[in-house]
């Protein structure tokens, strides 16, 4: 039998026959690579020169729709990915001369590819995840620990979630199987047992329990697609069970993806513990809380749905619920966790995120239209300035994030069905006794791994990788801006003789820099948080940005290995020049491009030069003068009485002698021969 699936050995000649200039590529392989295939350290699984045919195959294939986008970023974006690589990692940037530069949330519509525990099989219907400890690992925790002083007493904490409601089969699809539940657990939480790792069972009282599940809705053509979304507390937050529930929105389980968030916050969040008094309501009543139930459907940085619910939750049941051992779970709701079927689970969810803070309804709302980003307005402002219980340690808001589950290390399970996922927000005992936040730190400074279990033995399809479309942040330099379009107030524009013309420039970089900034704004819900960062009127006075480099400290304590830019360069020469010669036949002949793949060498983000500024001080060489200023019992001094005069004579305007006349040695010996006289 014949097999296709190599490319043709001629494919190089078929690029030139439709004009398309296919220079040699990998010109700088080494000659061992090229007849051995392999380098000094490894062997490759292929020849080069069939890589470099799949290559061509790639381009030729692609080449009408590359043509059709010529000039455009589609165009070098396709021809980039024809290499095998993103645009992640050969990026086209734009920058500018002669412009002040506003730092604006940029963003650039691409897709984010995102790994997502699949509930949605047959098979995995009565899956779930749940908190449980690494026996191995001694940084770990099963639960999020409870606080035996009350510390979190009008504190805050958010539980948020990334969810996808993939499309149903149609019923004339061969795959199509009945689904014989309407509702499907998403997430939710359960008080733990603070004194046993290994204890799954819930508490008696289970303080702070939730559950969020979507409930499919009959609608007019029978797709059930429709869906509403509701939280359930049985005796969690009051003596009875709570539900909020969201309205019913259309085609949700038609690949929508959902961002929820269970909040739970005291109605006066600020100085509640630090005011006396400021605890209590109106007639000496403890102050209460709110329990919301947030959720948020974009389309790139475009709010599609969005609805909010909340609950008012009496004092003591707030207090027990904040302060309560918890131990998170996404999918199947079972009893005990571990136990019988309470809820099965139909969708895919890719992350959960435990924080001991309240984030507020934007900054949700920015993680739903960034998936990549999980970060705050303002990484680096204290989270509990207003706290007492706090109040003495800065705890930075980015450094709230307790707990980070993601997806993206979990490749298939096990014997058993089980699988292991990583706590992003990777913490440490070092971090733990080096007490940096006091008792918080017990909380945010652990690592919460998450326990896969029920899923089909051996098997790959436990995680789904979807490529989600997101509107993801630009770094504050670059001006390329996928949504360009300004409605301006006034045609005309105002150039003045200060003005001058704004030169744009493009630039094909390859910057190791630039991929771990890219990680670093991560922390940044939005962009324009930087301002505050480098724009404080104290950093002006200082010989640094202090606040860039606190944010710098916490990212790399997270980072386990350090950036070399020399394998960098090493591990990516095989995009040489003739990338470079490619791209260039799709620039516009008028654009300001570089003339080349720049291998870039520079700062990263929260490394910033900065020019020192003296503060301005005055110096004098002489001792600076003194005197006195009189106040407003001035304007009531006896003048008659109190006025000086020609004379020495102290018989005479007594009151001028004894507050204002001068006892100079001259006047005193004058004052002494009078008397001497008149005795």
């Amino acid at each position: 039998d014949v097999t296709y699936d190599q490319p043709y050995h001629f494919v190089q000649d078929l690029l030139s026959s439709v004009g398309f200039v296919a220079p040699d590529i990998f010109v700088d392989a080494e000659i061992i690579e090229e007849l051995a295939s392999r380098d000094e350290d490894r062997v490759y699984d292929e020849r080069l020169h069939e890589i470099k045919n799949v290559i061509y195959q790639n381009i030729y294939n692609n080449l009408v729709y590359i043509y059709k986008s010529k000039g455009t970023e589609k165009a070098f974006r396709n021809l980039i990915r024809c290499f095998g690589v993103d645009d992640e990692l050969i990026r086209l940037n734009l920058y500018a001369d002669n412009e002040t530069l506003k730092i604006e949330n940029n963003v650039r519509y691409t897709a984010y590819r995102k790994h997502f525990a699949d509930f949605s099989l047959t098979d995995s219907h009565e899956a779930t995840v749940y908190q449980y400890y690494d026996a191995t690992d001694p940084d770990t925790l099963s639960m999020i620990p409870a606080t035996v002083n009350d510390e979190q007493d009008y504190l805050s904490f958010t539980v948020e979630a990334e969810v996808i409601f993939p499309k149903k089969l149609e019923r004339d699809h061969p795959n199509y199987r009945t689904q014989d539940f309407d509702e499907a657990s998403i997430f939710g939480m359960h008080e733990a047992n603070a004194a046993d790792q290994t204890d799954l069972a819930w508490t008696a009282i289970d303080a702070g329990n939730f559950q969020v599940y979507s409930v499919i809705v009959d609608d007019i053509d029978q797709e059930f697609n429709d869906a509403k979304f509701v939280l359930r507390s049985d005796g969690g937050f009051s003596a009875g069970i709570i539900e909020l529930e969201s309205p019913v929105y259309k085609d949700v389980y038609d690949n929508e993806k959902w961002n929820f968030a269970v909040r739970l916050v005291p109605n006066k969040p600020d100085l509640v513990d630090m005011v006396e008094g400021s605890d209590e309501e109106s007639f000496g009543n403890p102050v209460d809380y709110t329990l919301e139930f947030y959720g948020v459907s974009t389309t790139l940085d475009v709010i599609e749905h969005e609805f909010k619910v909340t609950q008012n939750v009496d004092n003591a049941f707030g207090a027990a619920a904040m302060n309560a051992a918890k131990r998170l779970f996404i999918g199947t709701h079972r009893e005990d966790f571990t136990g019988d079927v309470l809820m099965k689970s139909d969708m895919k969810i890719s992350s959960v995120r435990f924080w001991t803070d309240y984030l507020d309804d934007d900054t949700i709302t920015e993680h739903a239209k960034d998936a990549s980003s999980f970060g705050r307005l303002d990484p680096y402002r204290n989270a509990y300035h207003t706290s007492d219980s706090v109040s003495p340690f800065n705890v930075p808001q980015i450094k709230t994030l307790a707990l980070h589950w993601t997806l993206e290390s979990v490749s298939n399970s096990d014997a058993a069905g089980r699988f292991v996922v990583d706590d992003f927000a990777s913490g440490s005992l070092d971090l733990v006794a080096s007490e940096r936040y006091d008792w918080l730190g017990e909380i945010i400074d652990r690592q919460y791994p998450g326990r896969g279990d029920f899923f089909p033995a051996s098997d790959s399809q436990v995680v789904d990788s979807e490529y989600v479309f997101t509107a993801k942040k630009q770094l504050p330099e670059n001006l390329l801006n996928s949504d360009t379009v300004n409605i301006l107030e006034r045609d005309d524009d105002i150039f003045t003789r200060d003005s001058r013309p704004i030169k744009h420039f493009w630039a094909i970089e390859k910057s190791m820099a630039q991929t771990v900034s890219e990680e670093m704004i991560r922390m940044f819900s939005a962009i324009n948080g930087f301002n505050n960062l480098i724009g404080e009127p104290a950093n002006r006075y200082r010989m640094e940005y202090k606040e860039l480099g606190k944010l710098r400290q916490i990212f790399f304590e997270h980072v386990e290995n350090t950036p070399s830019i020399e394998k960098y360069v090493a591990f990516y020469k095989w995009l040489d020049s003739s990338i470079n010669t490619m791209l260039q036949q799709l620039v516009p002949a008028t654009a300001h491009f570089s003339e080349e793949l720049r291998t870039m060498v520079e700062s990263h983000v929260l490394e910033r030069n900065k020019y020192w500024t003296k503060f301005p001080t005055m110096e004098f060489k002489q001792e600076p003068p003194e005197g006195n200023i009189r106040g407003i019992r001035e304007m009531v001094y006896n003048w008659k009485l109190g006025r000086a005069r020609n004379s020495v004579d102290e018989t005479m305007n007594c009151l001028w002698w004894a507050e204002r006349g001068e006892r100079t040695p001259d006047v005193l010996e004058t004052i002494r021969q009078r008397k001497v006289r008149d005795i």
